[in-house]
């Protein structure tokens, strides 16, 4: 069972909205008061818009799960199903609401250069806090085609087509 899950564009125009509001209003306050934090709130809500345009774009899968593994599109790795030694959702909790995460443990660290993950931060595909940190791999489920459930069932039903079944 192949799975390809795309972003679904509709969801992030809200805040490609707030965003791009935000970043005017950082840029009214900037130009008519003179005033150096709306300078700062136009940059980083213009930078911030500017990753929802691009993400609302994009038409590739950013998640394929077949029976060789698992590609994360957005960062560019391919795990196989037998590098694997644990796997879990979970929901973050950011600011407005949960933000729910496919957590994988690899049995050994993931070794990608410094470059890839640091423009997977600046698009706005991987928070810091996930960079920093290379024992594990944090795939964003928010604004998908499909629900975190059905990314897992599919994750389940591959792990045990690849899986060997003992005689």
């Amino acid at each position: 069972m192949h799975l390809a899950v795309r972003l679904v564009p509709r969801a992030l125009l809200p805040n490609l909205a707030v965003t791009t509001a935000l970043a005017l209003l950082g840029l009214a306050a900037a130009v008519a008061g003179g005033i150096a934090m709306g300078w700062l709130l136009f940059a980083v809500m213009g930078w911030l818009a500017a990753g929802a345009a691009v993400r609302s774009l994009r038409r590739v899968p950013v998640l394929s799960i077949g029976p060789d593994g698992l590609v994360d599109h957005r960062r560019d790795v391919s795990i196989r199903w037998s590098e694997i030694e644990s796997l879990r959702t979970l929901d973050r909790r950011a600011v407005f609401g949960p933000t729910p995460l496919l957590e994988l443990i690899p049995k050994t660290s993931f070794t990608q250069p410094r470059s890839a993950l640091w423009l997977a931060v600046l698009r706005g595909d991987l928070a810091v806090v996930d960079a920093r940190d290379s024992s594990r791999h944090m795939i964003d489920l928010r604004h998908l085609d499909h629900t975190p459930e059905d990314v897992m069932a599919a994750i389940r039903a591959n792990r045990d087509v690849a899986a060997p079944t003992p005689a």
